[in-house]
């Protein structure tokens, strides 16, 4: 049962009635589909409140936003097939497929059980938060520094990718899907005809993901630490990082230039037991201290 965001049974007689019309008419119709899904938990019913409507929209307006950014760096004649294999690929690049292939395989297993709540759940989270939030940027700092042949590969992982999350999110968003898959390089006439994307078989580049979870721990850190202390965004620090290991330190050397733009870091040093510089704040990841 679809009731109000107090819980109450809609009524006339209460005016607490949402018209799907009209919210339709002010969010767009992919909005309200992404909500009912993504709030239809089994045996629960459904608290429906603008809010949580306007939200996905703004979930689609990122879906938007990721598509243009896509196209305007895409070359406009792509040859996916041109691209390098993906293991000579950059690590950011294995990463996201890595990441994108364990969001199918939980995706189908919600559809198969019928749990659409999950599946829209893990969609919302591989698409704003680990494909817009962390891989857009990873690879602006990418392509800055590529070379034409890696560029391909970047460009190919990009392209894909977009295009099968279009694919995953098309039961749920028909309209904007449909309308952003044109734009992308495809096979067929039309989305809804597209086969739905299956997980591969074999196994997955699970040193590409720790690597990132890494770099994405560093940077997550800087910026805490830079809103704790109310230190500006423009403002570029120096940082001394503690791991905990050889290991890490290899795995996070190479990706420096992650480190130093994302995090606004002018000077970096890793290494293991390293001190801890006088007037230096501290703050603790998994695996290293960080002092700036």
């Amino acid at each position: 049962l679809v009731r109000d965001a107090e819980g109450q049974k809609m009524s006339k007689s209460k005016g607490n009635v949402i018209d799907p019309l009209e919210v339709m008419d002010r969010y767009g119709t992919d909005a309200l589909r992404f909500t009912l899904a993504a709030m239809a938990s089994p045996g629960r019913d459904i608290k429906l409140a603008e809010e949580r409507i306007e939200g996905y929209r703004n979930f689609a307006n990122k879906l938007w936003n990721a598509a243009r950014f896509s196209l305007m760096n895409l070359p406009e004649k792509l040859d996916i097939n041109n691209a390098p294999d993906v293991p000579n690929r950059s690590v950011s690049d294995r990463w996201i497929l890595e990441r994108l292939h364990r969001t199918v395989d939980s995706v189908n297993l919600s559809l198969r059980n019928y749990r659409f709540d999950d599946a829209a759940a893990a969609l919302y989270q591989f698409t704003w938060h680990e494909f817009c939030d962390w891989y857009l940027e990873l690879i602006k700092i990418d392509l800055q520094q590529e070379t034409e042949t890696q560029k391909a590969g970047t460009f190919a992982t990009l392209a894909s990718t977009f295009e099968t999350i279009l694919r995953l999110l098309h039961p749920f968003m028909p309209f904007i899907t449909e309308e952003l898959w044109i734009h992308f390089p495809h096979e067929g006439s039309s989305l809804t005809v597209a086969p739905f994307p299956q997980a591969k078989t074999g196994k997955l580049d699970d040193d590409s993901g720790q690597t990132i979870n890494q770099v994405i721990g560093v940077v997550t850190a800087l910026r805490t630490l830079r809103g704790e202390m109310n230190i500006p965004h423009s403002e570029e620090l120096g940082a001394i990082i503690n791991v905990s290991g050889e290991i890490v330190r290899e795995q996070l050397t190479p990706n420096i230039p992650y480190i130093r733009k994302l995090g606004r870091i002018s000077d970096i040093k890793i290494g293991v037991a390293l001190d801890r510089p006088k007037a230096a704040a501290r703050i603790l990841t998994p695996f290293a201290e960080i002092y700036v």
